[in-house]
């Protein structure tokens, strides 16, 4: 646990919340194993903690504008949040549907949060919705 939040801190001081420019994911490391592919294995998920949003910009425009929907939370763990939502199995509370442009979009019904990523991981969005499930349906139909 110690590890995974000293991890964290050191993405946020050295350009975490952002895509590694010198790391491209492909069909060909998606499906390596969570110690050769930047995976974490804290709790029960892998965490791809090397893919974030597409650029530390990105990554601070998103926080700013919705950090604070999270509640009182870091930027390291508001973009913990949220690749959890998109590394976690979709079912259950969580509802997952891929758009006709290959955006693939989340919804957690228990926390209400909503996550736009594409298909090589990088995240587009991260929020809490005021209509909530029906943003979700509506969004997954563009």
């Amino acid at each position: 646990m110690k590890w995974s939040l000293l991890l964290l801190a050191a993405l946020a001081l050295f350009g975490g919340g952002c895509r590694s420019s010198n790391h491209s994911t492909s069909p060909h490391t998606a499906g390596r194993r969570a110690t050769d592919a930047g995976y974490s294995t804290a709790g029960a998920s892998r965490i791809r903690s090397d893919v974030g949003f597409a650029s530390k910009r990105k990554f601070l425009e998103h926080y700013e504008k919705h950090g604070a929907e999270f509640g009182s939370i870091s930027r390291e763990e508001y973009l913990r949040q949220a690749q959890v939502l998109r590394d976690r199995p979709a079912g259950g509370d969580v509802l997952e549907a891929t758009r006709d442009d290959g955006v693939i979009t989340r919804f957690n019904r228990k926390t209400g949060a909503f996550l736009a990523f594409n298909p090589d991981l990088t995240i587009r969005t991260y929020f809490k919705p005021n209509d909530g499930e029906r943003y979700f349906r509506h969004q997954s139909k563009r």
